[in-house]
């Protein structure tokens, strides 16, 4: 369950970037959302990037989404079929759907070289939003990874490209109450 302190204070923090930056977004943000958009042709045009160099993976997360795919070393890994098909990261995400807002991060993956199992994450590029970035960090952490050569783990390091859009499915005024009952606390 999510503190509701450290909610109101996430629902600031985006309100004021979401504010603050309309102007200065770069135009491959504007280009994969735009409010208003359906949620269809906004996972086609994240799926359709290029790759950024060494990426692995790449994750698009909804409440009502989560998507996987393989962008990379596919003759030298793969994940199992049951971590691709359901996250319980949907259910986290949930919590944040106050805002219409699409945030993007990149992480680094290290895997011990013996056995295959993630080492450290890094983010290369966080989001600017801090608790989707502790969500993307605790779905990292639930992989696992299958080698084409039993005897040989590569890659050791790759990176996983994640991009979150938190939808606004509240009113006005549940959001106001929501607000209103962090204040008071």
């Amino acid at each position: 369950m999510i503190q509701y302190n450290k909610l109101f204070i996430s629902i600031f923090i985006i309100w004021e970037f979401s504010c603050s930056t309309v102007q200065r977004q770069d135009e491959t943000r504007k280009e994969i959302f735009q409010p208003g958009v359906k949620s269809n042709e906004t996972i086609e045009k994240y799926f359709a990037r290029e790759a950024v160099e060494d990426e692995a993976f790449r994750v698009y997360i909804s409440s009502d989404n989560y998507i996987l795919k393989q962008t990379g070393y596919d003759g030298l890994m793969s994940m199992p079929m049951e971590i691709t098909e359901k996250s319980p990261m949907t259910e986290d995400v949930k919590a944040y759907d106050l805002v219409e807002v699409f945030t993007e991060a990149v992480y680094k993956v290290e895997l011990f070289k013996d056995s295959g199992l993630i080492s450290h994450i890094r983010p290369v590029k966080p989001s600017h939003i801090s608790e989707i970035n502790k969500i993307i960090a605790d779905d990292i952490s639930r992989f696992k990874f299958i080698f084409k050569d039993n005897d040989k783990i590569e890659p050791l390091n790759f990176k996983i490209r994640y991009g979150v859009h938190l939808q606004k499915k509240k009113s006005k005024d549940e959001i106001k109450k929501i607000l209103q009952e962090n204040v008071r606390q």
